[in-house]
């Protein structure tokens, strides 16, 4: 992996992680049944992988559950699913098991780009 590549992961994987600890601090779980059944919906259909044609990547159908939570729970609880799924993505039913750059890339990318669909969600509807 080129340097720059390395640098990237990076911080992307420490952004990641501030918004993961800042979402720890300012988190307030009022429905536990709803953010346990959205978590573990997430990570099954993180694990399940589906290949696109022609390409070496997979797609999965984690996100929709990361969108329902964002709208239903919050930007906090939505960034630990996020997380927990990421995690799930990388490791559950993977070819070859991933270097840990790798793993914590995915964590933070799945996090950073959760928290900016919460954040255009609330732009958008007004709402916080």
């Amino acid at each position: 992996m080129k340097t720059s590549a390395k640098i990237f992961a990076g911080a992307v994987a420490a952004g990641g992680s501030a918004v993961l600890a800042a979402a720890l601090t300012r988190w307030e779980l009022h429905d536990i049944a709803l953010f346990l059944g959205c978590l573990v919906a997430a990570v099954i259909l993180s694990a399940v992988k589906i290949r696109v044609p022609g390409n070496s990547a997979t797609v999965t159908g984690g996100f929709v559950l990361l969108l329902i939570s964002s709208v239903l729970l919050g930007w906090q609880a939505t960034v630990m699913i996020a997380a927990l799924s990421g995690i799930a993505q990388t490791l559950i039913l993977s070819k070859k098991t991933p270097a840990p750059i790798q793993v914590a890339f995915n964590l933070g990318s799945l996090v950073l780009s959760s928290l900016a669909a919460c954040g255009a969600g609330s732009l958008i509807t007004g709402t916080n």
